[in-house]
Formats: C-alpha cells, structure tokens, sequence
C-alpha cells in the first residue's frame, strides 16, 4: 500500500507541479502583453514629443523668417533713406560747383588745370 500512495502522492505532485507551471506561464504572457502594451504607450509619447518638437521647430522658422524679413525691410528703408540723402547732397555739390564756375570761370579754370597737374605729377610716379 505504500507503493500505491506514493504513486498517487507522486501524481498529484505533478498535477500541482503541472498547475503551477500553468500558472507562470498565464502570468508570463499576461506580463508579456503589458510590456507590449508599456511599449506602445511608450512609442507614442515619443511620437507625440516628436510632434510637439516639430511643431515648437516650426513655429521658431516663422518667428525667425518674420524677424528676418521685417529687418531686411528696415535695412531697405534705410538703404532708400540714405541714397536719396546722398543724390541730394550730389545735386547740391553740382549745383554749388555750377555756380562756382559761373561767377568765377578764370579761378575755375586755374583750379582745374592745378589738380590735373597734380594728378598727372602722381600718376607718372608710379
């Protein structure tokens, strides 16, 4: 009789042993499919950073393509200021030099003369 309870002392051992791998094996595949799911969560908060970061990138090109384009605009208006400030200032100098000469043609002539001296005394040094 002793045999025959060992027998099924034995068996019920591997019926328990067979459950309780059962059981780790349920519990294995269920913790596999929460770290699928962590996983997925965790590959869409990248995604949804990612998309965040973009959009904060694109939004900086703008800003900075609105800065660049206004300064290029004052740089312009500038640039348009200046060059109509020195057109008057050339026509006033023309305007000046005409008079000169108007009222003082032999000095103008002598001044003329004098610095294309002097130009052509440099000129022959080189």
């Amino acid at each position: 009789m002793a045999t025959t309870e060992k027998t099924t002392t034995e068996k019920q051992a591997e019926k328990q042993a067979d459950k309780v791998i059962s059981d780790l094996q349920d519990q294995v595949a269920s913790l596999k499919a929460e770290l699928g799911r962590i996983t997925e969560n965790f590959a869409d908060a990248g995604k949804d950073a990612a998309r965040g970061l973009s959009e904060r990138a694109g939004e900086a090109v703008k800003t900075a393509k609105t800065r660049a384009r206004d300064i290029a605009s004052d740089v312009e208006d500038r640039a348009h200021v200046e060059a109509e400030r020195l057109k008057e200032g050339a026509a006033r100098g023309y305007e000046q030099a005409s008079d000169f000469i108007s009222k003082q043609p032999g000095t103008a002539v002598g001044l003329a003369a004098g610095v294309g001296f002097l130009l052509g005394v440099l000129m022959n040094r080189r």
